[in-house]
């Protein structure tokens, strides 16, 4: 793992209003396959997801309004619609739709490892939130694959520009590019398991291929939250 720079941190509390759909979440884990990711891609991130506003997609019923689309090995949370934990012995986790707040707590055992939060610089139109909602409805099973598997499509995407055969399941940033793509952000000339976290982070000195005009801000440091 890279050294972590110094970097000021801002409670969640400070920032957590401004945020909006689309914006880019990025993390350090401390999971065997999280130091191997970092170790191999020289890299901070290991980790991304995208915040959603419950508001955007029809969920104004619940008693959080920012969730975190993400696809984890992390089965600590339930999906915030299903209720599924997705522990399935043979595929652990997979596309959850969670609390943004409740998986930093759950997370804060990871201590002063880095959390950093990219706002998404674009207008916000309905067609591409009802695109995002029919994503994730149509996703909303797909498990994390495997070791194997999940080594097997990045190369396949990373050096071949081939897509996985299925979309059952999705490492992270997979997740991320194909619901941008869908969204229509992100260019579709790379497939979606050619992205990795840190395509989406400033460590990516070329950027993604956003298009209509959109681009992604700074990186916002977060503190990892207690639950006290």
């Amino acid at each position: 793992m890279m050294g972590s720079p110094s970097h000021v941190k801002h409670a969640f509390d400070d920032i957590s209003g401004s945020l909006k759909t689309g914006d880019v979440f990025l993390a350090h884990g401390d999971s065997l396959i999280s130091e191997v990711i970092e170790v191999l891609l020289w890299s901070e991130w290991s980790h991304s997801g995208m915040v959603v506003l419950a508001e955007d997609i029809g969920l104004n019923h619940l008693s959080t309004n920012i969730l975190l689309w993400e696809s984890t090995r992390s089965t600590d949370l339930p999906d915030i619609v299903t209720g599924n934990y997705k522990k399935d012995p043979k595929h652990p986790g997979g596309a959850f739709l969670v609390g943004l707040r409740e998986r930093l707590v759950i997370d804060s055992e990871i201590g002063e490892m880095p959390v950093a939060l990219r706002r998404l610089e674009t207008v916000r139109t309905n067609s591409m939130l009802g695109a995002l909602k029919n994503t994730m409805n149509d996703v909303r099973n797909a498990f994390f694959p495997g070791d194997i598997e999940f080594a097997e499509d990045f190369a396949k995407g990373r050096l071949e520009n081939k897509a996985p055969s299925s979309y059952d399941h999705f490492f992270c940033s997979e997740l991320v590019a194909y619901t941008m793509m869908k969204m229509d952000l992100l260019s579709d000339k790379k497939v979606p398991n050619y992205y990795e976290p840190k395509s989406y982070s400033l460590e990516n000195t070329h950027g993604i291929p956003l298009i209509d005009g959109a681009s992604l801000g700074e990186e916002i440091w977060v503190d990892r939250l207690s639950d006290t």
